[in-house]
């Protein structure tokens, strides 16, 4: 998923040598993983598919967000 990079955590800690990196990589992927249990989404950069079948509203939520672009919708 990696919201943040082991540099990036490093950089907001203050820590300069690599003597913590295992630690600091164990709580960067459990803390990711609270995260993603917790929103009850994935929020990695990737692409998704999803259909719908008679929205009931006109509005379509979707999924996973925010949305970077859209492909296209296809109505029948």
């Amino acid at each position: 998923m990696a919201l943040m990079t082991l540099t990036e955590v490093k950089d907001c800690l203050g820590v300069f040598h690599g003597n913590d990196d295992t630690k600091l990589t164990l709580f960067v992927n459990a803390t990711e993983s609270m995260i993603t249990k917790y929103l009850g989404r994935d929020l990695a950069q990737a692409e998704y598919t999803q259909k719908y079948y008679k929205p009931c509203n006109d509005f379509l939520m979707v999924n996973n967000y925010p949305v970077d672009s859209l492909t296209s919708i296809t109505i029948d």
